[in-house]
């Protein structure tokens, strides 16, 4: 009896787990990237950063999305990296979201997001995280956003 109940348990626990990780956003954008630098004797080197690309997301919404930010490097790792962006979708709704990475290679890394604000759909998105990578290759840049969603902020954003 104490091996069914533990059984049970654990296969609910595992279809609640399957129904939560269903409910997200997920954002792809390819795009071109620029930068200003400066560069310090120490090796510092101090980026005014842009990127300008093209999104989908997983609710066939596309668009444009557009970056600035400054970035602080030492040894092709960004000690500090922030940006914001701002993303219109094809009926002129827009999100902007903060970028935030540490201490991971220029070329490739992880970091986090916040959705800071929002017109229209995405209003119901302001305050959710999202967890970010990018890959670049030379000025190109290729980023996958990944963001939980709560059932209902799901069911708005598939309207």
């Amino acid at each position: 009896m104490k091996i069914l109940i533990v059984l049970i348990s654990i296969v609910a626990q595992s279809l609640f787990a399957t129904d939560n990780n269903k409910y997200y956003l997920s954002v792809e954008v390819i795009g071109k990237s620029n930068s200003k630098k400066m560069q310090l004797n120490n090796g510092t080197v101090y980026l005014l950063y842009e990127n300008s690309g093209g999104f989908t997301d997983n609710f066939g919404n596309y668009g444009n999305s557009h970056c600035y930010g400054k970035i602080k490097t030492k040894e092709e790792v960004a000690l500090n990296f922030k940006i914001i962006c701002e993303t219109v979708d094809q009926n002129g709704n827009k999100w902007w979201g903060e970028f935030t990475r540490s201490e991971t290679e220029m070329a490739a890394g992880v970091g986090t997001a916040v959705i800071v604000d929002g017109t229209g759909i995405y209003k119901n998105l302001i305050n959710t995280k999202c967890v970010f990578s990018t890959r670049y290759l030379n000025q190109s840049y290729f980023s996958l956003s990944k963001c939980k969603l709560t059932k209902t902020v799901f069911d708005k954003l598939k309207k």
